[in-house]
């Protein structure tokens, strides 16, 4: 950033500056942020809500379009924001005793009837560029047969809010780019939508309107705005770095803020800057601050912050998780200078290092389960009971009751040595085969049937019930 300075110091600068040189001129930088904060306290003290206030030489302002000029040259002025454009600071000069302060009270979020504000405290190498133009106000009358949707969003299928009827005035406050649809204030006085502008009639041209950016639609004066910042380490021991303190107020839970568009929802008190190594950093001092951008949020509570790549001033890549800020990142912030006094939050330890461990934890418990010994342990002990128990027990207990243990003993020389004497030679070679065990079955049957010739027969009782079957037929 280059700046160019006045030529013509109004005395009340003059008075200023002239002692802070002569001290910054041995080199003290400490006496030069103490004189320039002081001097921002007592100056911008006044300041009200959508205003910004020059604290500390030098500062330069730019208007928003349609306005010629500004009145903001000297300490102590302030100036409305929905007028200025972009405003920049000036980097710490020890030898003519320049460093750039201003601040700025917004509204954002706040209900009219809160009288707290959000408060921006810039310092150092800062430049803020308004991304909410001012609006042109125009009354114009719903002019359509008959109701005329109000939506939430430039789309036929967007959320329809409310109707306006047939002769309705309502105030439009800008129009969409493509000139098809008017960003309209509702009849109820607490909220805005977007009206077709072929249904309504304007007192002149609504090419006098401002274009209004629907994403930016519900953003007030510097509540969206794109930031660039100078260098994220001062040359200055005893000055903070160069970028923006920004407070919300207490009791209310979360202000919404876009800057280069990055959404962040801030419900505390945070550091931020923007540099020239493309990329933004959110530090949070105290409280929270949720911070999204290209679809992706990551969260930082005190003692963290969060990271955004930027290319050409906008995000390139998801903001980073939120890591531990480093102490010089956040030493001598002036804290003392915002609305409400806090205590700036020491680095918490990140979380992330703590969480590595576990994944590489898993994957050693894994093998270690299905290298322990029980598949190798079943397998040798099943075998053991069936081996040695089953065959060396049956023949000892109960041979001769059982007929299923025979089977098992003719694989043996026992049981070929009891077969000869009670069946034939011939049958005595394949002892395997049902006749030996058969022939003691006949003892039994016989008691029962007393005729051995049927033991055969009994696939020969069909046939005797065969003819009883036709009889009953």
């Amino acid at each position: 950033m280059r700046f160019t300075r006045p030529t013509v110091w109004t005395a009340f600068s003059l008075v200023m500056i002239v002692p802070i040189i002569a001290l910054t001129q041995a080199g003290d930088c400490t006496e030069l942020v103490r004189t320039a904060l002081e001097a921002t306290d007592d100056v911008c003290e006044a300041t009200g809500r959508n205003q910004a206030c020059y604290g500390h030489v030098m500062l330069e302002a730019a208007p928003q379009a349609g306005l010629e000029s500004l009145d903001f040259d000297t300490v102590g002025d302030r100036i409305d924001l929905d007028e200025l454009n972009t405003l920049r600071l000036s980097p710490m000069n020890e030898v003519e005793g320049t460093w750039g302060v201003a601040l700025m009270r917004l509204q954002a979020d706040i209900p009219e009837e809160k009288p707290e504000n959000v408060t921006l405290l810039l310092f150092g190498d800062v430049e803020v560029e308004n991304a909410v133009s001012t609006p042109t106000l125009m009354d114009v009358t719903a002019v359509g047969l008959g109701n005329i949707n109000v939506r939430r969003d430039p789309d036929n299928d967007a959320f329809v809010m409310t109707t306006l009827a047939k002769g309705q005035v309502v105030t439009a406050r800008g129009r969409s780019e493509d000139n098809r649809w008017l960003y309209v204030d509702l009849p109820s006085g607490t909220g805005r939508g977007w009206v077709s502008a072929r249904l309504m009639d304007g007192t002149s041209s609504f090419d006098n309107l401002n274009v209004v950016t629907p994403s930016l639609a519900d953003y007030g004066p510097m509540q969206a705005f794109y930031l660039e910042t100078g260098s994220n380490e001062s040359s200055c021991d005893s000055a903070p770095n160069d970028g923006i303190l920004i407070q919300t107020p207490e009791g209310v839970a979360e202000v919404r803020l876009w800057i280069n568009e990055v959404k962040i929802h801030l419900g505390s008190t945070a550091f931020i800057s923007a540099g020239r190594d493309n990329q933004m950093v959110v530090n949070t001092l105290e409280g929270q601050a949720r911070v999204e951008a290209l679809g992706v949020e990551q969260v930082a509570v005190a003692g963290t912050g969060v990271t955004v790549p930027l290319s050409g001033g906008k995000p390139s890549a998801p903001p980073s998780q939120a890591q531990s800020y480093q102490t010089n990142q956040v030493n001598n912030l002036p804290v003392n200078n915002l609305s409400e006094q806090i205590t700036i939050a020491p680095p918490l330890p990140t979380l992330t290092p703590s969480e590595t461990p576990s994944p590489t934890l898993l994957p050693t418990e894994t093998p270690e389960p299905t290298a322990t010994n029980t598949p190798t342990d079943v397998p040798t002990e099943t075998p053991e009971p069936t081996a040695t128990n089953t065959p060396t027990d049956v023949p000892t207990a109960t041979p001769e009751p059982t007929a299923t243990t025979i089977p098992t003993d003719v694989p043996t020389l026992e049981p070929p040595t009891d077969i000869p004497p009670t069946a034939e030679p011939p049958t005595v070679e394949p002892p395997t085969e049902a006749p030996p065990t058969e022939e003691a079955l006949p003892s039994d049957t016989p008691e029962t049937s007393g005729n051995e010739g049927r033991e055969n027969n009994p696939p020969t009782d069909p046939p005797e019930n065969t003819p009883d079957a036709g009889s009953g037929e």
